[in-house]
């Protein structure tokens, strides 16, 4: 059964109390979210939106941008790609990849140029992990601390879409 993309947000202020959305914190002007719609129910969804580097750190709650700043400098504009899933039923047929690539061209559109991503590389690594890591060359940037498992990963922007 087919399925249809619809842009949910993209900073629309009026979205913002809308209820079932994103954090009320990370609605905010240029945020990308986009929902995979299969016969009016929501089969997958992605968001993003720009982070100053010292706050994204913050949030995220480890140290990454003593690495950043050393391999691709300081003045990264950077994307935080904070959630994409699919449910398990439609998996599979790349609605992730699809929605991977719109979230992609809105940071693009926004002149951003660094992504940033949280996933889970042990005990056993996610398939986002892998994904990001094998497809699309994102490198480990910070690892949290003891057996948490979780990993911040990150790579420029551009070239990305080739990848996909």
């Amino acid at each position: 059964m087919g399925y249809k993309l619809r842009s949910v947000v993209r900073g629309d202020p009026k979205n913002r109390e809308r209820p079932g959305f994103p954090r009320r914190n990370e609605i905010v002007p240029g945020v990308s979210c986009w929902l995979a719609l299969q016969a009016n129910e929501v089969v997958g969804f992605c968001w993003g939106y720009e982070s100053k580097p010292q706050k994204l750190e913050d949030k995220l709650g480890v140290s990454f941008l003593g690495k950043l700043v050393s391999f691709h400098g300081d003045k990264m504009k950077i994307a935080y790609q904070d959630e994409l899933g699919v449910v398990s039923s439609c998996r599979g047929q790349k609605i992730a990849k699809i929605l991977f690539a719109q979230r992609h061209e809105d940071f693009l559109e926004q002149g951003l140029q660094f992504g940033i991503v949280r996933t889970r590389r042990a005990p056993e690594p996610s398939v986002t992990y892998q994904w990001f890591t094998d497809r699309l060359g994102y490198e480990v940037l910070a690892e949290y601390p003891g057996d948490d498992g979780r990993v911040i990963l990150g790579r420029p922007l551009a070239g990305l879409k080739e990848l996909l």
